[in-house]
């Protein structure tokens, strides 16, 4: 199941709301279905996003009181605002979360990435690859469509990328939203209610155990065995864990499977005389979760 839901995606609630058209669109390759890492539904979701936010002309921003000269295909953004525009089990998600997917991306050379201390510029590489607006119209539509409505069609089309390119409104939106999430962060970290943190899960119905599966899943990638099926015994041992966390979150203990997997000594992913690795199984256990802690792994 899905491990991640883009915020606010669309504003419409049914049917075809026509002012999404006014405030933007990209070009998104059906061939993304085929890529590995994009079973991965946050790091889609963040590929996604860095694809929406991208500027699709040379502009200047304002950006934590600092001017950016961006040129197509880059944004200037932060950790922060990048998980905060995506949730998992109902929370943003960790920022090293976000750390990890980004360098994956650049790994892969899919983007580059430059920063300081107010702010990071990523440049997606090959942009124009990507969002090369109605260059090449795929065969379906040119199949299913009267050559007459076909070129009506594509007319229509390119006056709304003229439009979209004419319209700064969205642009400044995304800046603002982008500035109101920084403003908020310290806040957000003061605020929080008794309420919002959540207690040791009471029953089983409260823990989304599949979420836990592909949280794992997503830290260990292909690094450690994956698993497939949470067991009863892994859903008891899951909940003694919990109460093990300094806060018996879930998004504690997606923390913790990345924590594990930044930390763990070379032993434990194989290189070992017996090649053993560690797995779900033995990640879980309490006494593993004190040695992630206290640094003796």
């Amino acid at each position: 199941m899905s491990t991640a839901k883009v915020i606010d995606f669309y504003n419409a609630k049914k049917g075809v709301n026509m002012s999404n058209f006014k405030t933007g669109y990209i070009a998104l390759s059906r061939s993304i279905r085929h890529a590995d890492w994009a079973k991965c539904a946050i790091k889609r979701t963040l590929w996604e996003n860095l694809l929406l936010d991208a500027s699709y002309k040379s502009r200047t921003v304002n950006f934590k009181g600092a001017d950016w000269n961006l040129s197509r295909g880059q944004l200037v953004t932060t950790r922060e605002i990048l998980a905060n525009q995506i949730e998992i089990g109902g929370k943003p998600v960790n920022s090293t979360i976000i750390r990890r997917a980004l360098e994956f991306f650049e790994n892969q050379g899919m983007i580059s990435k430059l920063g300081n201390r107010l702010g990071t510029v990523i440049t997606i590489i090959n942009y124009d690859a990507y969002q090369s607006y109605f260059c090449d119209q795929s065969n379906d539509q040119k199949i299913d469509q009267p050559n007459d409505q076909y070129k009506a069609n594509s007319t229509n089309a390119s006056n709304e990328v003229n439009d979209q390119r004419r319209d700064q409104s969205n642009d400044q939106k995304i800046d603002q939203q982008n500035n109101k999430v920084l403003e908020q962060e310290s806040n957000n970290k003061n605020n929080m209610s008794s309420d919002d943190d959540q207690s040791a899960p009471k029953n089983k119905n409260s823990i989304d155990f599949d979420l836990v599966m592909d949280a794992y899943n997503d830290a260990v990638e292909n690094r450690l065995p994956q698993i497939q099926k949470m067991t009863t015994a892994r859903k008891n041992a899951v909940k003694k864990l919990l109460k093990e966390l300094e806060q018996p979150t879930f998004q504690n203990l997606a923390n913790y499977f990345y924590d594990f997997v930044d930390h763990a000594k070379p032993f434990y992913f194989g290189e070992n005389d017996r090649g053993w690795r560690a797995d779900f199984d033995y990640i879980i256990k309490p006494s593993t979760y004190l040695k992630v802690v206290e640094g003796t792994l």
